[in-house]
């Protein structure tokens, strides 16, 4: 590693130390009671027969980084997935029939998985513990994740058989790879540290370079073909910046919130755009302190929990905002309590 590659992920580390730490202490446990089968499967729906490897480490990571405890539902989840895991390191989807569980389609993305995955297990490995298996299992994910890598854009593909990146996909892993240099870098690790911090700054170069529309002041959701304007993924796509502490040209993140709420917010919240509510945008509003757009979201959202229109990483990010607003008592629980 030269002297200027060194700097660059000195600063990348030091940055991940500051603005990737955990927003909340965890006060409250992460319950996905009616996601979770006995044997630890996390379903897409309550109580459904479908898993999407995607959302549920997703909906794991983004607990945890509400301030939830998720000990117990990820260890679980991490041994009903970890012997599914093909030796290629990709995941598939499974379907649940007549008690057992098949995989029935490809993963989702391929890319995004594979970094979320490799975060998860850094996140329930103690500091100063290895397990074989978890380790094995990331440098497995990690070497599919490369494989997806375009060297000419330095961006990730969806997968093998989708050859695109796509703007959101590329912003989580640049965020898993924050997280897990903030992580290696307080356990006294700087050389996995300064490596995954670089990885992590060079994504970021290219996510601006090819995403970025600055005549339009916004990115686009996909590198090519360009996509068609629909608020998922186009509208939602501009938030995932704040979720991943991703410094972008579009300013402060207080200021990009507000002039996304402006322009998408009483649309977001009729739940008239999308199938879904999306409370990940909710939780931007939170971290970014427009705390009474979380308090909105929260009561308009309550009458959808556990049905059709409702999925894992919503009750992650339910049960999370309601544990901040819950933690000072009575007043701030009124709204959108569970």
């Amino acid at each position: 590693m030269g002297a200027r590659t060194r700097r660059v992920a000195g600063l990348i580390v030091g940055v991940a130390l500051t603005t990737v730490a955990p927003l909340w202490s965890h006060a409250a446990a992460f319950m996905p009671h009616r996601y979770q089968t006995d044997e630890g499967a996390l379903t897409v729906h309550a109580g459904g027969d479908f898993v999407d490897p995607y959302f549920a480490t997703k909906a794991l990571i983004t607990a945890e980084e509400a301030g939830l405890n998720v000990d117990g539902p990820a260890r679980r989840w991490i041994a009903w997935l970890l012997p599914r895991q093909r030796p290629d390191g990709r995941f598939e989807r499974y379907c649940r029939a007549d008690g057992a569980w098949r995989s029935c389609a490809d993963a989702d993305a391929d890319d995004a998985l594979s970094a979320l995955w490799m975060e998860l297990l850094n996140r329930m490995t103690p500091h100063g513990e290895t397990v074989t298996a978890w380790v094995e299992s990331a440098q497995r994910a990690d070497a599919h994740l490369n494989l997806l890598r375009n060297s000419k854009t330095g961006l990730y593909q969806v997968s093998l058989g989708e050859p695109f990146a796509l703007f959101i996909d590329n912003v989580e892993i640049y965020g898993a790879f924050t997280r897990m240099a903030a992580r290696h870098a307080n356990a006294g690790e700087f050389i996995a540290a300064g490596r995954l911090g670089l990885r992590a700054w060079l994504l970021r170069q290219a996510i601006v370079r090819v995403f970025w529309k600055a005549d339009e002041k916004r990115f686009s959701a996909a590198a090519t073909p360009p996509p068609a304007a629909a608020f998922y993924p186009d509208v939602v796509a501009q938030v995932y910046p704040l979720l991943e502490n991703m410094e972008t040209p579009a300013g402060g993140p207080a200021q990009t919130f507000d002039r996304w709420f402006n322009a998408h917010g009483e649309a977001w919240l009729s739940f008239s755009e999308d199938h879904y509510p999306w409370g990940l945008v909710a939780l931007a509003a939170y971290r970014v302190g427009a705390h009474s757009v979380a308090r909105r979201w929260l009561a308009r959202a309550a009458p959808l929990r556990n049905g059709p229109r409702w999925n894992l990483l919503e009750e992650a990010a339910y049960q999370g905002l309601v544990a901040r607003f819950c933690t000072r008592g009575g007043a701030d629980c009124r709204e959108g309590a569970p």
